[in-house]
């Protein structure tokens, strides 16, 4: 005895092209695009996270590190410290390199621009666009149904997922 199948099982037309020119959109984002996008990521990072003002000790010791970097690629760099107990780095594609307190304070100078230099390597390749294209890709539909304020903390909750499989 055959049944009907249910409506829902359907294929949806309107569904698959909606998701293929999600796709597509995510695929041709340019530079400015992903700038917008990680101004966004970085300014809501910044926001929840405690960055230390410029004559803290981890800022004049990362300011030090990082003089005459300025750019790459003609990418502006700019430079924060988190006060966090997380031992970690991060940069985004518009030249925003944060670097936790508690990894300043394993390191050495020499160790620590090795990681900002692994960093600012990831600016200059535009690895962190190509995760950001690969999430928009994937994650398009989900984060569109979030409010708006809601995304950025969405986005650093993946991005962090994806550099952390990455690295």
């Amino acid at each position: 005895m055959l049944s009907a199948t249910p409506s829902m099982a359907q294929f949806n037309l309107k569904k698959a092209i909606g998701g293929a020119s999600k796709a597509v959109k995510a695929a041709t984002l340019t530079d400015a695009d992903v700038a917008n996008y990680v101004k966004e990521y970085i300014d809501w990072m910044d926001k929840h996270n405690q960055v230390c003002p410029e004559n803290n000790p981890y800022s004049i010791r990362l300011k030090k590190l990082t003089q005459g970097l300025n750019d790459v690629e003609g990418i502006p760099l700019n430079f924060k410290v988190y006060y966090v107990t997380d031992v970690n780095a991060f940069a985004c594609a518009d030249g925003s390199v944060r670097v936790f307190s508690s990894l300043m304070d394993i390191m050495t100078d020499d160790e620590l621009l090795g990681v900002i230099g692994h960093e600012i390597g990831h600016v200059a390749h535009k690895d962190s666009k190509n995760a950001f294209v690969q999430l928009c890709s994937h994650r398009h539909s989900k984060m569109e149904s979030l409010p708006r304020e809601v995304r950025p903390q969405r986005l650093a909750i993946h991005s962090s997922e994806s550099l952390e499989k990455r690295c």
